[in-house]
């Protein structure tokens, strides 16, 4: 094995699991590229046999015209990596239950706190104006229902709809 954290033989590359992969982060047999799933891929993000293009993605449970490049290209995955998953809280701003949880937090002048998902999506879709939320409402397949599941939130059709409306002025 070539490389960093691989399992598997003859891989180069790394985070590899497997045999005989090429590239990063790939997991099943013969793959050249990155990140792939599967057996025989000479291509990146593909969960097939012997595919040398990369799908098409998967959104709100249905495929798109987009490739996992493309989505990371738009204004909706931006505007997604805000969603705050933890936050550094000071020593000072601790609560004695913290202190008492995290000890060596005395030493580090504080922790980094995980904030549960709904509690999250809340913070950060109360944020959003109008334009940034239609950027997420515009996503293909967009799914309401999906979506409120998938962040915890409670967005109603009234909501999304008003949002719309704004946006198209």
């Amino acid at each position: 094995n070539t490389g960093d954290r691989n399992t598997g033989w003859c891989n180069t590359g790394d985070r590899n699991t497997g045999d005989r992969n090429t590239g990063y982060r790939n997991t099943g047999d013969c793959n050249t590229g990155d990140r792939n799933t599967g057996d025989w891929n000479k291509t990146d993000r593909s969960s097939g046999v012997f595919c040398t293009e990369q799908p098409k993605l998967i959104m709100f449970n249905k495929e798109t015209d987009m490739t996992y490049e493309e989505w990371r290209e738009t204004r909706a995955f931006d505007i997604l990596q805000y969603v705050e998953k933890s936050r550094w809280v000071w020593f000072y701003e601790m609560t004695d239950e913290e202190k008492q949880q995290f000890p060596s937090a005395e030493t580090c002048d504080g922790y980094l706190k995980e904030i549960p998902r709904a509690e999250a999506s809340k913070e950060w879709w109360d944020k959003l104006e109008n334009y940034d939320k239609s950027e997420i409402f515009n996503l293909p397949n967009f799914d309401l229902k999906v979506f409120n599941e998938i962040m915890e939130l409670d967005i109603k059709e009234d909501e999304y709809n008003e949002v719309l409306k704004d946006v198209s002025k």
